[in-house]
């Protein structure tokens, strides 16, 4: 498993179906349950991965964290802690853990079991951010000096729970704190007056290798690539995300995305999670087209901002767990999956109908193989104008009292895909002329069928022994009685008196 330390805000959500992607194909993502945990700002799934926390508040400003169960989801306790927890990371034997104070100044840690804060190590001023190296022994502590617009990167060792390296910033860390892949280095985004910082600080002797200045991010979220070669670090003032070459530490290039705020790389290097600045909605943004490829509306959810400090992909089960901070956020439970067939549209019969008479429109005969159908629209054919677009299945119309109206439903997916179908709607004189006609239709084929038979039988008569000897007679005696044609006549005339 791989966790990443980050800012973004939404409730804490699990994106599962991920795994480890060996090809380009971008899963689609869908909201599967919400668990309770309002202005969450930091989920975490235990080592062992059963127990998902969620920092929350309730009440009147009691802040805490809520333990659930990550396979049922089930609350399995909720541990009230004084003061003003922020960002919450289990450790390495799933039974703690480990909370930054934003107003505190400390870092503690508290028995998830009791809800008892066993341990509590004074940092210095405001702590926010927080991140655990791969062997999830060393906490990289993000420390804020307010009024002074500086801070440091605090290291603290679980084993010994002491503070062993102490890093002063030029700005305030925040809480965007992420290590490379291995451990090498800790990359931490600072503000100062609105000029945020990039800080690159190694893990050897804990001294800044690099900065780079990008004035007025706005201390959003940032990520690694898995090879940890590119930072991606959005920018809401410019409708930016930055893409950082770590080993030059410049900007090697940009994607204009509206008002990022966090942008999540998949395990996989195939894609990004993105959050706006304060719109309740996660965007996929495919990295090999450069572009958005699903919305996922989170609905109305109260007061929103994305202020959350991690997030967690969870390779082994595909999973990544995000939090989402509002009134009526929580710990939301997205699932990705790759889409195995097509939504299948169906218009209903074709409807008959006077001029201007309200008709019905009804898709509801519509299914998806693996997922659910979100959007119905209808419209008009050839000129387009839409009839409805929304969630339900059917809507009223009048009739135009065309001879015919070509009326198509389309069909969308919680992946985006999408299916048509057509009905006509017909004018009821037109469908008059029609009957009649069918009627007509009918007759003339009753009468085809009856020739065809009488032919037949002809045939079937022509073929017996003595009428087809007669036949033959009377093609080789020619014309009979004389009026320049061979026919029935020259048969008659030959078979006179033969049946008396």
């Amino acid at each position: 498993m791989k966790r990443l330390n980050l800012t973004i805000c939404v409730f804490g959500l699990i994106l599962s179906g991920v795994g480890t992607v060996v090809s380009a194909q971008v899963p689609t993502y869908k909201v599967e349950t919400i668990l309770p945990a309002p202005y969450c700002t930091s989920v975490d799934l235990s080592a062992d991965g059963t127990k998902l926390s969620a920092r929350i508040v309730y009440g009147d400003w009691d802040l805490g964290f809520r333990i659930f169960n990550a396979l049922t989801h089930e609350l399995i306790r909720e541990c009230h802690v004084d003061d003003t927890p922020w960002t919450g990371l289990f450790s390495s034997n799933s039974r703690y853990i480990w909370s930054t104070f934003y107003y505190g100044g400390s870092l503690v840690k508290i028995d998830v079991e009791t809800c008892e804060v066993v341990q509590r190590l004074g940092i210095g001023s405001w702590t926010w951010g927080l991140a655990f190296d791969s062997k999830m022994r060393y906490l990289y502590v993000g420390e804020n000096c307010p009024g002074n617009d500086i801070g440091s990167l605090v290291v603290v060792d679980t084993v010994t729970a002491s503070v062993v390296a102490r890093i002063p910033l030029n700005g305030e860390p925040g809480q965007s704190i992420v290590l490379d892949p291995y451990d090498q280095f800790v990359y931490v985004l600072t503000n100062n007056l609105g000029t945020e910082t990039l800080y690159k600080i190694r893990t050897s002797d804990y001294a800044v290798e690099a900065t780079l200045p990008l004035p007025g991010v706005g201390n959003p979220g940032i990520s690694l690539s898995p090879d940890g070669k590119i930072a991606y670090v959005p920018h809401t003032g410019a409708n930016l995300v930055y893409k950082v070459d770590t080993t030059t530490m410049r900007v090697v290039g940009h994607w204009p995305i509206d008002s990022p705020h966090s942008f999540l790389v998949s395990p996989d290097g195939t894609h990004a999670l993105v959050m706006g600045h304060a719109t309740p909605r996660i965007q996929v943004f495919d990295l090999s087209l450069g572009e958005m490829i699903q919305t996922i509306e989170l609905g109305d959810l109260g007061y929103y901002y994305p202020h959350a400090t991690s997030y967690y992909w969870d390779i082994r089960n595909g999973r990544v767990y995000i939090p989402i901070c509002a009134a009526r956020g929580g710990a939301a439970v997205l699932v990705a999956y790759q889409p195995t067939g097509l939504p299948v549209a169906d218009a209903g019969d074709d409807i008959v109908a006077d001029a201007d008479e309200v008709v019905t429109l009804d898709g509801s005969g519509s299914s998806d193989p693996d997922g659910q159908i979100t959007q119905y629209t209808w419209k008009r054919l050839p000129d387009g104008v839409v009839i409805y677009s929304g969630p339900e299945p059917t809507c009223q119309t009048r009739a135009l009292g065309r001879v015919e109206e070509v009326i198509e439903l389309t069909v969308t997916d919680d992946s985006l895909a999408t299916a048509t179908d057509t009905l006509k709607i017909i004018s009821r004189t037109t469908q008059e002329l029609k009957d009649q006609l069918a009627a007509l239709q009918s007759q003339i084929e009753q009468v085809r069928r009856q020739n065809q038979e009488l032919r037949a039988l002809v045939d079937k008569i022509s073929s017996f022994p003595p009428i087809a000897h007669w036949l033959r007679r009377v093609a080789k005696l020619g014309d009979l009685n004389g009026d320049g044609r061979v026919n029935m006549a020259d048969f008659a005339l030959l078979t006179k008196g033969w049946l008396r």
